[in-house]
């Protein structure tokens, strides 16, 4: 059950809550992973502020030990979900480390690095669009003067 929850990312189908407090004991001992699997709950079920919490304590986790099966995943859901709001310069540098992370196991052939890489550019594409223009506080040919 533990294995499930910690390294396919989800919760067992008779017992989510069971494996929630599983993620947590593994996520309060560094279990980066469960850090993650934490956060993509917590996202999914929209709460972004708690989100954030789990991915910021991954990506500490994951400085301290960085090894290509941790270091793309933190990455992308940091640029995800805190840079991508503040710096789009910060969500870029991150997504592009992720990217290159996930092409590496890609080419290792590892099973989910092809839909890890698809999320990663799909991010990078959103990030390099161009942003549209902001609306105009008013609109000075609706002003009429008298």
């Amino acid at each position: 059950l533990l294995a499930d929850c910690i390294y396919k990312g989800r919760g067992t189908r008779t017992n989510r809550a069971e494996a929630r407090r599983m993620w947590k004991e593994a996520a309060d001992s560094g279990e980066i992973l469960s850090n993650i699997a934490l956060g993509d709950d917590c996202a999914a079920r929209g709460d972004n502020g708690r989100a954030l919490l789990y991915y910021r304590r991954a990506r500490t986790n994951a400085a301290h030990m960085p090894d290509i099966e941790y270091t793309p995943q933190v990455c992308l859901r940091v640029a995800q979900t805190e840079t991508r709001y503040t710096s789009r310069k910060k969500a870029l540098a991150l997504a592009a480390e992720a990217k290159q992370g996930f092409a590496i196991r890609a080419r290792e052939n590892e099973p989910d690095a092809a839909q890890w890489l698809a999320e990663t550019e799909q991010l990078l594409q959103e990030l390099t669009a161009p942003q549209p223009a902001a609306p105009a506080a008013y609109d000075m040919e609706s002003l009429q003067l008298d």
